[in-house]
Protein backbone atom coordinates (compact mmCIF):
# COMPACT_ATOMS: atom_id res chain seq x y z
CA UNK A 1 0.00 0.00 0.00
CA UNK A 2 1.33 3.63 -0.64
CA UNK A 3 1.36 6.29 2.30
CA UNK A 4 -2.13 7.25 1.64
CA UNK A 5 -3.91 3.67 1.99
CA UNK A 6 -1.78 3.19 5.62
CA UNK A 7 -4.17 1.06 7.98
CA UNK A 8 -3.50 4.27 10.42
CA UNK A 9 -4.73 6.30 7.94
CA UNK A 10 -7.86 4.03 7.16
CA UNK A 11 -8.44 3.66 11.16
CA UNK A 12 -8.54 6.92 11.34
CA UNK A 13 -10.93 7.60 8.36
CA UNK A 14 -13.25 4.82 9.39
CA UNK A 15 -13.54 6.07 13.23
CA UNK A 16 -14.59 9.92 11.45
CA UNK A 17 -16.84 8.55 8.97
CA UNK A 18 -18.67 6.78 11.96
CA UNK A 19 -18.32 9.55 14.11
CA UNK A 20 -20.20 11.81 11.84
CA UNK A 21 -22.59 9.19 10.34
CA UNK A 22 -23.53 8.65 14.02
CA UNK A 23 -23.74 12.40 15.20
CA UNK A 24 -25.75 13.62 12.01
CA UNK A 25 -28.40 10.20 11.83
CA UNK A 26 -29.60 9.20 15.02
CA UNK A 27 -30.41 5.39 14.34
CA UNK A 28 -30.89 2.54 16.53
CA UNK A 29 -28.90 0.20 14.66
CA UNK A 30 -25.87 2.31 15.26
CA UNK A 31 -26.48 1.33 18.87
CA UNK A 32 -25.94 -2.66 18.35
CA UNK A 33 -22.06 -1.23 17.58
CA UNK A 34 -21.88 -0.47 21.23
CA UNK A 35 -20.33 -3.56 23.19
CA UNK A 36 -23.03 -4.11 25.59
CA UNK A 37 -22.62 -6.21 28.93
CA UNK A 38 -23.33 -9.84 28.11
CA UNK A 39 -26.30 -10.35 30.13
CA UNK A 40 -27.69 -7.31 28.35
CA UNK A 41 -30.74 -8.25 26.04
CA UNK A 42 -28.96 -5.87 23.33
CA UNK A 43 -24.97 -7.58 23.30
CA UNK A 44 -23.77 -9.33 20.57
CA UNK A 45 -20.18 -10.85 19.88
CA UNK A 46 -19.78 -8.26 16.69
CA UNK A 47 -19.88 -5.39 19.51
CA UNK A 48 -16.21 -6.58 20.55
CA UNK A 49 -14.86 -5.38 17.01
CA UNK A 50 -17.18 -2.70 16.16
CA UNK A 51 -16.80 -0.41 19.65
CA UNK A 52 -13.56 0.15 18.64
CA UNK A 53 -14.98 2.78 15.88
CA UNK A 54 -17.45 4.17 17.90
CA UNK A 55 -16.77 7.26 19.91
CA UNK A 56 -18.68 9.44 22.84
CA UNK A 57 -17.78 12.78 21.55
CA UNK A 58 -15.59 15.04 19.68
CA UNK A 59 -12.81 15.59 22.58
CA UNK A 60 -13.03 10.98 22.79
CA UNK A 61 -12.65 10.71 19.03
CA UNK A 62 -9.62 13.09 18.16
CA UNK A 63 -7.51 12.15 21.59
CA UNK A 64 -7.45 8.72 20.22
CA UNK A 65 -7.19 9.22 16.76
CA UNK A 66 -4.42 12.33 17.17
CA UNK A 67 -2.59 9.20 19.54
CA UNK A 68 -3.07 7.10 16.78
CA UNK A 69 -1.65 9.05 14.26
CA UNK A 70 1.40 10.28 16.10
CA UNK A 71 2.50 6.63 17.84
CA UNK A 72 0.78 4.51 15.14
CA UNK A 73 2.48 5.39 12.32
CA UNK A 74 5.46 5.18 13.62
CA UNK A 75 5.00 1.69 14.69
CA UNK A 76 3.00 0.80 11.11
CA UNK A 77 6.41 1.93 9.18
CA UNK A 78 8.63 -0.69 11.18
CA UNK A 79 6.26 -3.11 11.05
CA UNK A 80 4.27 -2.89 7.92
CA UNK A 81 0.44 -2.03 7.65
CA UNK A 82 -0.85 -6.00 8.08
CA UNK A 83 1.10 -6.63 11.20
CA UNK A 84 0.13 -3.40 12.66
CA UNK A 85 -3.65 -3.47 11.82
CA UNK A 86 -3.54 -6.89 13.16
CA UNK A 87 -1.43 -5.95 16.63
CA UNK A 88 -3.98 -2.79 16.77
CA UNK A 89 -7.78 -4.97 16.76
CA UNK A 90 -6.32 -7.67 18.70
CA UNK A 91 -5.03 -5.17 21.71
CA UNK A 92 -8.87 -3.30 21.35
CA UNK A 93 -10.46 -6.75 21.10
CA UNK A 94 -8.24 -8.02 23.95
CA UNK A 95 -8.71 -5.20 26.17
CA UNK A 96 -12.44 -5.01 25.51
CA UNK A 97 -12.43 -8.71 26.82
CA UNK A 98 -10.39 -8.06 29.90
CA UNK A 99 -13.23 -5.36 31.12
CA UNK A 100 -16.06 -7.61 30.43
CA UNK A 101 -14.54 -10.22 32.85
CA UNK A 102 -13.87 -7.79 35.50
CA UNK A 103 -17.44 -5.98 34.71
CA UNK A 104 -18.67 -9.26 34.96
CA UNK A 105 -16.53 -10.65 38.49
CA UNK A 106 -18.02 -7.10 39.86
CA UNK A 107 -21.48 -7.60 38.85
CA UNK A 108 -21.48 -11.15 40.18
CA UNK A 109 -20.37 -10.00 43.82
CA UNK A 110 -22.72 -7.01 43.81
CA UNK A 111 -25.99 -9.43 42.69
CA UNK A 112 -24.73 -11.91 44.98
CA UNK A 113 -24.53 -9.57 47.93
CA UNK A 114 -27.90 -8.40 47.04
CA UNK A 115 -29.49 -12.05 47.02
CA UNK A 116 -27.45 -12.82 50.81
CA UNK A 117 -29.41 -9.60 52.20
CA UNK A 118 -32.70 -10.77 51.51
CA UNK A 119 -33.42 -8.99 48.25
CA UNK A 120 -35.47 -11.34 45.67
CA UNK A 121 -34.25 -12.10 42.47
CA UNK A 122 -37.43 -11.23 40.87
CA UNK A 123 -36.93 -7.58 42.47
CA UNK A 124 -33.02 -7.49 40.95
CA UNK A 125 -34.12 -8.03 37.41
CA UNK A 126 -37.03 -5.89 37.43
CA UNK A 127 -34.53 -3.07 37.80
CA UNK A 128 -32.12 -4.26 35.44
CA UNK A 129 -34.56 -4.97 32.54
CA UNK A 130 -36.76 -1.36 33.52
CA UNK A 131 -33.97 0.91 35.50
CA UNK A 132 -36.60 1.24 38.33
CA UNK A 133 -36.90 0.06 41.35
CA UNK A 134 -39.02 -0.24 44.63
CA UNK A 135 -38.89 1.49 47.81
CA UNK A 136 -37.46 -1.69 49.56
CA UNK A 137 -34.72 -1.31 47.12
CA UNK A 138 -33.60 2.44 48.11
CA UNK A 139 -31.68 0.87 51.33
CA UNK A 140 -29.25 -1.05 48.96
CA UNK A 141 -28.33 2.29 46.20
CA UNK A 142 -25.01 1.73 46.04
CA UNK A 143 -25.25 -1.92 44.46
CA UNK A 144 -27.89 -1.29 42.67
CA UNK A 145 -26.20 2.01 41.01
CA UNK A 146 -23.37 -0.63 40.33
CA UNK A 147 -25.13 -3.05 38.53
CA UNK A 148 -27.52 -0.65 36.50
CA UNK A 149 -24.20 0.91 35.42
CA UNK A 150 -22.16 -2.53 34.36
CA UNK A 151 -25.21 -3.54 33.18
CA UNK A 152 -26.74 -0.41 30.84
CA UNK A 153 -23.29 1.46 29.94
CA UNK A 154 -21.91 -0.09 26.86
CA UNK A 155 -18.37 0.56 25.83
CA UNK A 156 -17.14 2.67 22.67
CA UNK A 157 -14.26 3.99 21.96
CA UNK A 158 -10.23 2.31 20.45
CA UNK A 159 -8.82 3.30 23.79
CA UNK A 160 -7.78 0.08 24.53
CA UNK A 161 -5.99 -0.96 21.06
CA UNK A 162 -4.46 2.75 21.67
CA UNK A 163 -2.72 1.79 25.09
CA UNK A 164 -1.92 -1.32 23.46
CA UNK A 165 -0.14 1.07 20.65
CA UNK A 166 1.39 2.67 23.30
CA UNK A 167 2.77 -0.06 25.29
CA UNK A 168 4.56 -0.92 21.63
CA UNK A 169 5.83 2.24 20.83
CA UNK A 170 7.94 2.43 24.28
CA UNK A 171 9.24 -1.01 23.39
CA UNK A 172 10.29 -0.24 19.89
CA UNK A 173 11.32 3.32 20.64
CA UNK A 174 12.69 3.60 24.10
CA UNK A 175 14.38 7.15 23.85
CA UNK A 176 11.56 8.80 22.44
CA UNK A 177 10.19 11.91 24.10
CA UNK A 178 6.56 13.74 25.34
CA UNK A 179 5.92 15.65 22.01
CA UNK A 180 4.54 18.87 22.17
CA UNK A 181 6.12 19.78 25.33
CA UNK A 182 9.44 22.44 25.37
CA UNK A 183 12.55 20.82 25.07
CA UNK A 184 13.71 21.53 28.44
CA UNK A 185 10.34 20.33 29.75
CA UNK A 186 10.30 16.85 27.49
CA UNK A 187 9.69 13.40 29.33
CA UNK A 188 10.57 9.99 28.41
CA UNK A 189 8.20 8.06 27.04
CA UNK A 190 8.81 4.99 28.87
CA UNK A 191 8.64 6.65 32.11
CA UNK A 192 5.23 8.60 31.45
CA UNK A 193 3.05 6.17 29.47
CA UNK A 194 3.53 3.58 32.79
CA UNK A 195 2.90 6.34 34.60
CA UNK A 196 -0.57 7.05 33.28
CA UNK A 197 -1.74 3.26 33.09
CA UNK A 198 -0.64 3.31 36.98
CA UNK A 199 -3.28 6.01 37.32
CA UNK A 200 -5.85 4.31 35.52
CA UNK A 201 -5.19 1.00 37.84
CA UNK A 202 -5.54 3.36 40.85
CA UNK A 203 -8.76 4.92 39.34
CA UNK A 204 -10.16 1.40 38.35
CA UNK A 205 -9.69 -0.35 41.79
CA UNK A 206 -10.45 2.79 44.19
CA UNK A 207 -13.05 4.54 41.63
CA UNK A 208 -11.96 8.30 42.73
CA UNK A 209 -11.51 9.23 38.58
CA UNK A 210 -9.05 11.60 37.94
CA UNK A 211 -10.72 13.17 34.60
CA UNK A 212 -14.65 11.65 33.77
CA UNK A 213 -16.04 9.53 35.91
CA UNK A 214 -17.79 7.43 32.94
CA UNK A 215 -13.51 6.78 31.92
CA UNK A 216 -13.52 2.81 31.29
CA UNK A 217 -9.86 2.78 33.35
CA UNK A 218 -9.75 -1.38 33.08
CA UNK A 219 -10.13 -1.04 29.58
CA UNK A 220 -7.19 0.90 28.93
CA UNK A 221 -5.04 -1.13 31.27
CA UNK A 222 -6.38 -4.22 29.54
CA UNK A 223 -5.10 -2.61 26.18
CA UNK A 224 -1.61 -2.40 27.87
CA UNK A 225 -1.54 -5.78 29.22
CA UNK A 226 -2.45 -7.52 25.69
CA UNK A 227 -0.38 -4.85 24.00
CA UNK A 228 2.97 -6.23 26.17
CA UNK A 229 2.04 -9.73 26.44
CA UNK A 230 1.85 -9.40 22.12
CA UNK A 231 5.15 -7.73 22.22
CA UNK A 232 6.65 -9.75 24.58
CA UNK A 233 5.23 -12.92 22.40
CA UNK A 234 6.75 -11.34 19.09
CA UNK A 235 9.99 -10.49 20.14
CA UNK A 236 10.54 -14.19 21.33
CA UNK A 237 9.77 -15.31 17.77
Amino acid sequence: MGKLYSSVTLLILANILLFLVSTLWESSALNTLDLYFPENTSFNFWQYLSHLFIHDNVPHLLFNMLALWLFGSKLEKVWGNSQFLLFYLISGIGAAAIYTLINYYQFSQTYNDLINLGVATANIEQTLTTGMYSSTLKAHNADIAILLDIYTMPLVGSSGAIYGVLVAFIMTFPQAKLPFILPQWQIMLKYFIPAVIALDVFSGVTGLGVFDKNVAHFVHVGGAIVGLVLMLHWKKR
